[in-house]
């Protein structure tokens, strides 16, 4: 997906302007014309909603915390977040009213996992945080009301673009390189390491959606991919 003459493109195909937040039908029913576009469906897409902040391309996943804890076990959504990194400039997991807690947990799933609701709940904050650590940006009081969704997705706009990055404001405060953090997170991944796979592929995003081939070039071991591709789900 890219950018072309402010129009969203896909595969060739254009979506329309880069000023609407693009649907799948399904999503978000009863909301539909100005800057609000549905599309049937939305083209191959792993993901509910797209839209433009700045000059990115963010791609968001909605869901209530119910259905959110579920997928998150059935691993649905670790696949989903694989190939919306890969995707998008910016990859937003929003959750629909409230944060998750243990009385979100389904009874059917306590008793399909053979866990207590508490720990189901560890385990999935655990995954959150190793989501947070590939790049993924979570949205924790999306609005319950349709008609609410996209003025909130819009509220964040020039945070998602990067208009507001906080690393700007402590540019130049620290005196180490920030740039292959999040690449520190996969087991094996040195400083080193991390800042040269930035430097050959130009960003996390790029290093993470490389191939094995082209990290293995880049000096990176066996360990190293193959954790990058645990990490990846």
């Amino acid at each position: 997906m890219e950018i072309i003459n402010n129009q969203l493109v896909h595969d060739g195909i254009v979506m329309g302007s880069t000023s609407v937040l693009y649907l799948h039908h399904q999503e978000l029913r009863g909301v539909n014309g100005g800057t609000v576009r549905c599309v049937r469906p939305l083209p191959t897409l792993p993901c509910d909603m797209v839209f433009v902040a700045g000059d990115k391309i963010v791609g968001v996943e909605s869901k209530m915390p119910s259905d959110l804890l579920t997928s998150q076990v059935t691993r649905r959504l670790h696949r989903q977040v694989a190939l919306m990194l890969r995707m998008f400039d910016v990859t937003v997991v929003m959750c629909r009213g409230n944060m998750v807690w243990e009385e979100d947990v389904p009874k059917q799933l306590v008793k399909r996992l053979r866990k207590d609701a508490e720990t189901i709940i560890a385990e999935f904050y655990q995954d959150v945080v190793r989501w947070e650590m590939l790049g993924v940006v979570w949205l924790w009081d999306g609005p319950w009301s349709d008609l609410a969704v996209p003025g909130y997705l819009a509220s964040y706009k020039s945070i998602l673009g990067g208009t507001n990055n906080v690393l700007k404001g402590i540019a130049g405060t620290d005196r180490k390189p920030l740039k292959g953090t999040l690449l520190r997170a996969i087991p094996g991944v040195g400083t080193t390491t991390a800042d040269k796979l930035v430097e050959a592929f130009g960003s996390v995003g790029a290093a993470l959606s490389a191939g094995d081939e082209a990290w293995k070039e880049v000096g990176a071991t066996k360990r190293m991919v193959e954790g990058r591709r645990k990490a990846l789900g």
